[in-house]
């Protein structure tokens, strides 16, 4: 702080603040997060950065487990898919608060006035994005108990750019007691250019002003500022380079016309559509310490994955009576299948059946280790203590392998197996496969199309992106929160815990993929056309995850369209990638980051309608592309 001549500096104030903890915010040891708080410098990585929590500071169980840091301490910033947190002596009023972008307002957050600001600090630029506070913050608190503080949340419309520095600044806020939001002493000393005795706050003063002096150059005045922090965000090596080097020794291991199946079943005229259904295992090269769920990756001196053998993953396949027409073989369509679910049942499912048959594709599908019904017990256990998590993300990448294992295999030696074979001739045709996936399927399908090298079109069914923003508005989540509420009693803890896991789901999860699907494709990766199914009003995949993903691919909206996105263009087919809603006329979902009390079956009515089905049917083919098929409108009108 500048002292005129002659005067003395003022004495330090007294701040007292936890050495584990963010220091900033005294609601809680973890906010506002993320925050570079949580940053040390590391000249070895790619920003120059790496994150450095402490234990003390994450929210324990019942159990007192101590948390374990290590996963999340060899990163080198944040996920660019973060929700950021913070929390006040009361909650936000969102509606006697002013230009408060709130959902379905993103613009409002452009505006001078806005009393939220996210910065990209590098460029200067604002950041959209809506501000939403906890709708579920007071849920569970036993009678006669004071209120649990209320997180406020502000989620980017889309994923933030990798290895960049980002500020949050907070203004001109009012609360629901009635007051205007004030800011916390730690704060205010740096605001203020107060000296304090915390060797914490001061060692964050310089970082504070040059926050500061961004933010005035963009016209915020420091003085009216209530919170502000600031965070850098992970590079490309940590967010996709596991995945990379997993994908590049993979595809090594197993070249074009490469590949080992092995059939265990054959079961002929399956169903009035499947001419033969095939079970049985593929070879996949495997970069876990264990071919089991709960396996954990291992990593190389070059801290990537390394391969530590062969094992087997399942398959199911169908052969379409259709492939012994007249129309002749089918082209491969691998499916992807949804939440915890199981290529045995799923890939042989009704759908997959009569869509398969239909349009003539031999479909086949196996499991997505890592989310599968193999796995629901691992899931339990990292709900029950956050700290297993990391073996829920890993055995997810060497899911995404195996879906990029089969397909290559099935196209190349696997295709010659005699069971696949009939009336002479091969009943896989040659030429491009596709890829379909429902829910979980069209959510991972997002990591599976950003890094094959085979598939060239995939069709992503009531998908999303992100899934600690999904999964607070999914009526699919109700048994899981069970455990997950039992093991961590304060909602504030749950929800810091699940925005940290986004750290770790990035390995896998589609977030990281999104913006190089149809451009700026990963190396040796070639660009893929995309068409993005969703149902409106989704119970079990909300709408709000979905068109941010489809901001994050810059993808337009079929048009016409029953109404217009916010940063999403329209147009008119037939074009080679696009966004459709399909309308059920279902009850909107209720505001706010809440599930809707039952489910409304629009999930998984979408893709039984007709314009759906010959959409997909048009767009996979050798020169498909997106083609509109609903009299105006997908709708029922």
């Amino acid at each position: 702080m500048l002292v005129a001549c002659g005067e003395l500096a003022p004495d330090p104030i007294e701040v007292a603040v936890d050495s584990w903890c963010e220091g900033t915010n005294p609601m809680h040891c973890m906010l506002p997060w993320p925050s570079d708080r949580w940053l040390t410098d590391d000249p070895s990585t790619e920003t120059g950065y790496r994150l450095n929590y402490d234990p003390l500071a994450i929210p324990e169980n019942i159990q007192r487990d101590t948390f374990d840091v290590s996963a999340y301490n060899i990163r080198d910033g944040f996920s660019p898919s973060s929700t950021l947190l913070t929390v006040f002596p009361s909650a936000v009023d969102t509606e006697a608060t002013p230009g408060l972008a709130v959902e379905g307002e993103w613009g409002l957050s452009l505006a001078a006035e806005s009393p939220t600001i996210l910065i990209n600090l590098d460029t200067g630029e604002w950041v959209p994005h809506m501000v939403e506070i906890d709708a579920r913050a007071q849920e569970d608190i036993p009678e006669g108990l004071a209120p649990a503080p209320t997180l406020l949340y502000l989620r980017p419309a889309w994923r933030l750019d990798e290895d960049t520095d980002y500020g949050v600044a907070l203004r001109n806020l009012r609360l629901v007691d009635g007051t205007d939001a004030e800011t916390f002493p730690p704060f205010r000393a740096l605001r203020d250019g107060t000296p304090t005795t915390s060797a914490i706050i001061e060692d964050r003063r310089a970082s504070y002003e040059e926050l500061f002096e961004t933010l005035e150059r963009a016209g915020v005045d420091r003085t009216e500022l209530v919170q502000a922090w600031r965070f850098h965000t992970a590079s490309a090596q940590t967010t996709r380079g596991d995945l990379l080097a997993m994908r590049d020794d993979a595809m090594q291991r197993v070249p074009v016309g490469g590949g080992e199946c092995t059939v265990e079943t054959v079961r002929e005229d399956y169903s009035d559509q499947v001419f033969r259904r095939l079970d049985g295992t593929f070879k996949i090269p495997l970069y876990m310490d264990r071919d089991v769920s709960g396996a954990r990756v291992v990593r190389g001196p070059d801290g990537l994955p390394e391969f530590q053998g062969w094992a087997d993953a399942p398959f199911t396949l169908m052969v379409p009576h259709s492939a012994l027409t007249a129309r002749g073989p089918g082209h491969l369509l691998s499916f992807g299948h949804g939440l915890m679910g199981a290529a045995a049942d799923e890939g042989g499912s009704n759908f997959v059946r009569r869509f398969a048959n239909r349009f003539n594709f031999v479909s086949v599908a196996t499991d997505w280790q890592g989310m599968s019904e193999r796995d629901i017990v691992v899931v339990g256990t990292a709900l029950s203590n956050v700290s297993s998590f990391p073996a829920v993300g890993d055995r997810l990448m060497q899911g995404v392998i195996n879906q990029l294992v089969m397909v290559r295999s099935f196209l190349g030696a696997c295709r010659d197996l005699p069971q696949l074979q009939a009336k002479g001739v091969q009943v896989i045709a040659e030429g491009e496969p596709y890829y379909l996936g429902i829910s979980q399927g069209g959510i991972m399908g997002g990591t599976v199309m950003g890094l094959s090298q085979d598939t060239l079109k995939g069709a992503l069914l009531v998908g999303a992106m992100n899934y600690p923003l999904m999964i607070g508005r999914s009526v699919d989540f109700e048994e899981y929160e069970v455990i997950y509420k039992t093991w961590y009693p304060e909602r504030i803890d749950r929800e810091i815990l699940m925005s940290l896991m986004i750290t770790l789901w990035d390995g896998a999860e589609p977030n990281a993929w999104m913006p190089h699907l149809v451009r700026d494709p990963a190396p040796n990766t070639p660009a893929k056309q995309i068409l993005y199914q969703v149902a409106r009003h989704d119970s079990q995949v909300p709408n709000l995850a979905s068109d941010i993903a489809v901001r994050t691919m810059e993808i337009p909206q079929l048009a016409p369209a029953r109404e217009p996105i916010w940063g999403v263009s329209d147009a008119a087919g037939p074009v080679d990638s696009a966004y459709v809603y399909y309308d059920f006329n279902a009850e909107a979902p209720p505001e706010g980051n809440q599930a809707p009390s039952e489910d409304n079956d629009t999930h998984g009515d979408q893709r039984y309608t007709e314009g759906a089905q010959l959409q997909m049917g048009a767009f996979f083919q050798p020169e498909g592309q997106v083609m509109h098929f609903c009299e105006g409108p997908c709708d029922p009108d």
